[in-house]
């Protein structure tokens, strides 16, 4: 210690940060590091501290800042005299410049960024004088992997904030063993994701998000919530350990978080008691003086610093062992700005002194008590030999559970889950109140004797799990194996579902009465504050079961209404259906006499004979209108004294009927108005003729099924089928309480005739097999009685859409979010689709495909009306061009004629008396004289 001087040589290192408090922290870690360095080692001759004060360039620079800037900052810490530089902190755009000057000038470079890839970290070492100290993005992405497999996760979606954070993720989305999904984080538009998220059903997350938005986002997360048991995130920061998740540990949601490992904890123990005491001090006198995080935690960068300056403070101390240092005389700037790199007496004074020797005792520092863990370097000169601690949030707050290193992996010493809250429901034995009905609960069929009468279930018999089967039976095994739980099964005690039954107005009052004396007498009896007409009801089935406390939960194809969920709790609904119409298959229509009528309707059938009436005149009008259809009758004749015209009244029908039937008809229009005509009736025969053909086929071979209702509208407009629905169903409730017009109809048409209301669903399938008898009941019901009742058929679509569920009895939240969640579970993995299919299709006996779906259907307008559209526009064309024609013609005769004295007026109205005139197929030739000059052929519209 007595060889210690008391004047020390002055060392400058420089120290490069950016804006923001996190930078503000790190600054003075690095003011802290050197104090605390200082103090404790001033009098050690083994270190650099003993002859030696360190002390920092700190220039500011923030991320976005140009290449000239970041210039400007390095020449103004080499001509400082820097012996080396620390930092970047943040990847600024500028980084790749730090590291070339660092490496041109020879100025080892301690650099505490994260690398965002592979090549950067290649790039790095290639330059040969930067040291990178922040932990190695493989080891972070196999640790993170890590995780993953111990958590047996498949569909993964990971949030990422900016492009560096996806390519750091390159290495973990390579990983083909699971389903990645990504999305970027945008602060604006958080709860658009985090919606995005809930619909979609996403629940295992990495989130890959600064230290800032990662406490946005789970504080978002709370709030659309999604921070419950059902969702896991993994934090990939490595500071997430710092944030305050105080308000998180008691909503059961899983959390996992990174940590670096310390060298030696009693060391970072000792450190990080010191810099709050340290901090305390300085934020008297300089509200600047901020170092640790609002719980008094050290964030990564603030250890990052610390290390970095031991790292630098040991390398020192070894060059000084070897050779004097003196402060080194730093070039100016502008020596610096016209430095190129190269070899030369000029540029070799530029270059760092012992930036070499020093740049080998940095590479060579191997300390085990760093504050970021062992510190030690590979050949690439980065960290090697880090170790996380993985941490998992329970009640009592963070757990370290497993820790996990380059060479042995993810170890784990403990349980992460808290298993009362993953499994609430274990060694738990539950009440199950339930109803039978096919396929969700029914008699096995070595059973059917001892349950069984007349095929419906006896009501004198009991109900046990062991005799039982059916979809909902399957669904409760596959919950009890993932819960651990038992249950025993029992009998809605009255066969009801469930419904609020009014109270006479004697008993409402004596209701009321109790209410106001004890309130919880008034619950065990059933009576609940649903009000209908003034009066309240009373509950009955295996809702009143769930009130009364007697069952934990209501199984069988219970649905979820909006009177019953007042009452009782439901899960989430395990089957979607709606309410839709059984209905005996009408009998089949075999063809008839005429049947080849059928693939047409009856009004297109009627436009065709309108349309074929239409060509026929409109053929014949232009033909006798365009000139060009007037011909010799013996071509090789030019004197005879007459014209004729083919299409004659009875030839145009007759080629129009020609061309209709596909035949010919030996008539040819000349003029090219009536070929548009021609060629547009082609057109149209063609594709009536063509769909006929289609259509034909069909109707001769199938037989077409002629229901007398279609839809609930027609079923609420008639009287000769009854209808019902199944007594104290929520079905009944539907179309009691329903305020539709036709629903309201219907409910007063049952009402009135209470015969139609069935106690069973096979009493009332029993009805509709004998006809004149329509139930309304579940689609899912109706799909499955039908696979099996082939003279069965589904009416219609769907009248409303429901589900079915659990219900749950009252004030059992975490029953009911555990049912939820095994549910939500099952139909992830597609267990309850794979039931479904078991229950409905594989034991079906019905196979042959729906009569609606082979039946052909006659082609209407809506099929067909484009090819009128397309004759009537035709038609008009050849209209348009027949007037053309017959103008262009009389102007002609006109200019002929003019020295008879006829004007285009008088030809014109001679021409159209003689169009006009319907009788007469042949007309005179008139002859004129050649002009000098001239051809004059022309034509005088006389009738023969």
């Amino acid at each position: 210690a007595a060889s210690c001087p008391v004047h020390k040589t002055k060392l400058r290192f420089g120290a490069i940060f950016g804006s923001g408090i996190e930078e503000l922290r790190k600054r003075n870690a690095l003011h802290y590091a050197l104090a605390s360095m200082s103090r404790r080692y001033s009098n050690n001759d083994s270190t650099i501290f003993c002859r030696h004060d360190l002390l920092p360039i700190v220039t500011m620079l923030a991320e976005d800042e140009d290449s000239f800037q970041a210039n400007q900052a390095v020449c103004r810490m080499l001509e400082g005299g820097a012996l080396a530089l620390i930092g970047p902190h943040h990847a600024c755009a500028t980084s790749e410049y730090f590291a070339s000057m660092a490496t041109a000038t020879q100025t080892p470079q301690l650099d505490l960024r994260p690398m965002i890839s592979a090549q950067e970290s290649a790039s790095n070492a290639a330059h040969g004088f930067v040291l990178n100290l922040y932990p190695s993005l493989d080891h972070i992405s196999l640790s993170v992997i890590a995780a993953i497999d111990y958590f047996k996760w498949q569909d993964v979606l990971i949030v990422y904030e900016n492009d560096e954070s996806l390519f750091r993720l390159e290495s973990i989305l390579r990983n083909r063993r699971y389903i990645f999904r990504i999305k970027r984080y945008v602060a604006s538009q958080v709860y658009s994701l985090l919606s995005e998220i809930d619909s979609s059903g996403w629940c295992t997350m990495v989130l890959d998000l600064s230290l800032e938005a990662t406490a946005h986002f789970l504080r978002a997360a709370t709030n659309r919530g999604l921070m419950n048991r059902r969702y896991h995130y993994i934090l990939a920061n490595l500071d997430a350990m710092t944030l305050d998740l105080e308000d998180y540990r008691h909503n059961h949601v899983n959390l996992t978080a990174f940590r670096v490992v310390p060298g030696n904890w009693t060391h970072y123990n000792s450190v990080l008691a010191d810099m709050r005491d340290w901090s305390n001090k300085q934020r008297l006198v300089n509200p600047d003086g901020v170092l640790l995080t609002r719980g008094g935690q050290m964030t990564l960068g603030a250890a990052l610093i610390y290390d970095a300056v031991q790292v630098l403070a040991s390398a020192l101390a070894s060059l000084s062992l070897s050779r004097h240092i003196k402060p080194p005389l730093g070039p100016s700037c502008d020596a610096l700005m016209s430095f190129n790199g190269t070899a030369g007496e000029h540029n070799n004074a530029l270059r760092s002194p012992f930036g070499g020797s020093l740049m080998n005792y940095l590479h060579s520092v191997d300390l085990r008590n760093g504050l970021t863990g062992r510190l030690r370097f590979d050949s690439k000169k980065s960290r090697q030999a880090v170790s996380f601690d993985l941490y998992h949030l329970k009640a009592n707050g963070p757990v370290r559970f497993a820790n996990w290193t380059p060479r042995h992996g993810l170890q784990v010493f403990s349980e992460p889950y808290d298993l009362a809250v993953v499994y609430p429901l274990k060694n738990k034995v539950l009440r199950v109140v339930a109803l039978a009905a096919q396929p969700f609960i029914w008699v096995k069929r070595e059973y059917h004797n001892r349950y069984l009468i007349n095929g419906h279930i006896r009501p004198d018999v009991e109900f046990h799990r062991q005799h039982l089967e059916g979809f909902c039976i399957d669904m409760m095994e596959l919950i009890a194996n993932r819960t651990g739980m038992d249950w025993v099964i029992y009998r809605s005690p009255d066969d009801k579902y469930g419904i609020c039954v009014e109270l006479p107005c004697d008993k409402n009052k004596q209701t009321k009465q109790l209410e106001s004396s004890s309130a919880s007498m008034d619950q065990a009896s059933g009576s609940v504050a649903t009000e209908s007409s003034g009066c309240n009801c009373e509950w009955n089935g295996m809702v009143r079961e769930l009130i009364d406390g007697r069952a934990d939960i209501a199984l069988g194809s219970f649905t979820i209404t909006y009177e019953r969920e007042k009452a009782i709790d439901f899960t989430k609904p395990f089957m979607n259906l709606g309410i839709s119409i059984l209905f005996k298959k009408p009998k089949g229509e075999k063809p008839g006499l005429f049947s080849f009528l059928n693939p047409l309707a009856v009004e297109i059938w009627l436009y065709v004979v309108a349309a074929y009436l239409l060509v026929t005149l409109m053929i014949y009008a232009l033909a006798r209108f365009s000139p060009y259809e007037w011909v010799s009758p013996h071509p090789c004749d030019e004197d005879i004294g007459y014209l004729v015209n083919s299409f004659s009244l009875s030839n145009s029908f007759w080629f129009t009927v020609g061309t209709l039937m596909q035949q010919g008809s030996n008539i040819n229009p000349r003029a090219v108005s009536t070929r548009i005509v021609a060629g547009i009736w082609w057109f149209f025969t063609l594709i009536i003729i063509s769909s006929y053909t289609a259509n034909l086929a069909a109707f001769l071979t199938v037989e077409r099924m002629v229901s007398p209702i279609e839809s609930a509208d027609d079923l609420s407009k008639q009287t000769a089928i009854e209808y019902g629905v199944l007594a104290g169903g929520s079905t009944e409730t539907f179309f009691e309480t329903s305020h539709i017009e036709t629903y309201a109809r219907m409910a007063k048409y049952m009402r009135s005739r209470k015969h139609l209301k069935t106690a069973t669903t096979m009493e009332a399938i029993e009805r509709v097999k004998r006809g004149g008898y329509a139930f309304l009941m579940e689609s899912a019901m109706i799909e499955y009685h039908i696979e099996r009742q082939c003279n069965l058929v589904q009416i219609g679509g769907l009248i409303d859409s429901k589900g079915y569920g659990l219900g749950i009895r009252p004030n059992r939240e975490e029953l009911r979010d555990e049912l939820t969640l095994k549910i939500l579970e099952l139909q992830r993995d597609q267990q309850l689709q794979a039931l479904k299919n078991k229950w409905w299709k594989e034991t079906g006996t019905c196979r042959g495909k729906d009569p609606q779906e082979t039946t052909a259907s006659e082609l209407g307008m809506h099929n067909v009306g484009g090819i009128f559209v397309v004759l009537v526009c035709g038609l008009l064309l050849a209209v348009f061009v027949a007037v053309v024609e017959f103008v262009w013609n009389t102007r002609k005769n006109a200019e002929a004629a003019a020295d008879e004295g006829r004007s285009l007026w008088s030809e014109m109205s001679s021409e159209l008396r003689f169009s006009l005139n319907c009788y007469g197929s042949s007309r005179r030739r008139r002859h004129h004289r050649r002009r000098r000059g001239q051809v004059v052929d022309s034509t005088v519209a006389d009738a023969v």
